[in-house]
C-alpha cells in the first residue's frame, strides 16, 4: 500500500509540533524522519509559511544541519541573558555616562 500524500496544512501542523517539542535546534534528519518522502523545497516553503505567520522563528544552520530557534541564536550572539531581551554589554557604564 502506498503512503498517503499529506496536504499542506497537515505537513505544517506536523512541522509546528516538531519545532515545539525541540527547544533549541531541530535537526533536518528529525524532520525528514517524521515527514518521509517530503521534498526539501516543499519543506522550506512550509517552514517559511509558518515563519511568515509568526508561529516559528528559526533559521537554518549549515554547520549543524539543523533549524535553530532564532531567540537562542540571538541570545548567544548578542549577549542577551534574561527573559526581557535586555542586552548585556561591557560598555553599559560608558554608554550611560555619555547620556
Amino acid at each position: 500500500m502506498a503512503a498517503r500524500v499529506l496536504k499542506q496544512i497537515e505537513r505544517q501542523l506536523i512541522l509546528y509540533d516538531i519545532f515545539q517539542q525541540n527547544d533549541e535546534d531541530t535537526r533536518l534528519s528529525t524532520i525528514m524522519y517524521h515527514l518521509p518522502g517530503i521534498n526539501l523545497r516543499t519543506l522550506q516553503r512550509d517552514i517559511r509559511d509558518l515563519t511568515d505567520a509568526g508561529l516559528l522563528q528559526v533559521y537554518f544552520s549549515r554547520d549543524k544541519n539543523a533549524y535553530i530557534n532564532y531567540d537562542e541564536y540571538r541570545d548567544e550572539r548578542y549577549g542577551i541573558d534574561n527573559d526581557y531581551g535586555i542586552f548585556k554589554s561591557k560598555n553599559t557604564g560608558k554608554m550611560m555616562y555619555h547620556v
